[in-house]
């Protein structure tokens, strides 16, 4: 009985031990970098748009069947919203349901891809998560997008 009570008491510290080992990476990992930054930094928030294309990933009940033809956009709402945005750069990949494509005065293409609630965007491999708050607003701009068509 003494034999037990000794090896659950060491269980408890290993837990514990690995709880506090895991709560250390985790902050760590937000001292690394992985903090808020602001989109405005992005080179599509600091030059003129002149023209939007979006498109939607068009779905089955399990498959993807492609992808809209490409439709005007009114971007300046959109753009506009995106570089007051603050966001935290993620570790992940995504699987995007929106296109939005800018281009500017020189004709340089600026492509933004969202996930379907609009809280993940990718920027040139870079993945960013916003606010819930923000993922609600891009996500009723994005939709705007969808229903003008």
């Amino acid at each position: 009985m003494f034999i037990n009570h000794r090896y659950n008491m060491k269980k408890i510290i290993l837990i514990c031990l690995a709880t506090l080992v895991i709560a250390s990476i985790t902050s760590c990992l937000s001292c690394l970098g992985w903090k808020k930054i602001n989109l405005s930094d992005e080179p599509f928030c600091k030059t003129p748009i002149v023209r939007a294309e979006i498109k939607f990933r068009i779905d089955s009940a399990q498959f993807v069947l492609g992808w809209t033809e490409p439709k005007p956009y009114d971007f300046q709402p959109f753009v506009d919203y995106l570089s007051h945005c603050r966001v935290l750069q993620e570790p992940i990949s995504i699987v995007p349901s929106t296109w939005v494509k800018l281009y500017d005065s020189n004709n340089n293409e600026y492509n933004l891809a969202f996930t379907t609630s609009g809280a993940l965007l990718s920027i040139e491999g870079r993945i960013y998560g916003f606010s819930t708050e923000d993922a609600r607003k891009i996500k009723e701009l994005l939709t705007k997008g969808r229903n003008d068509d």
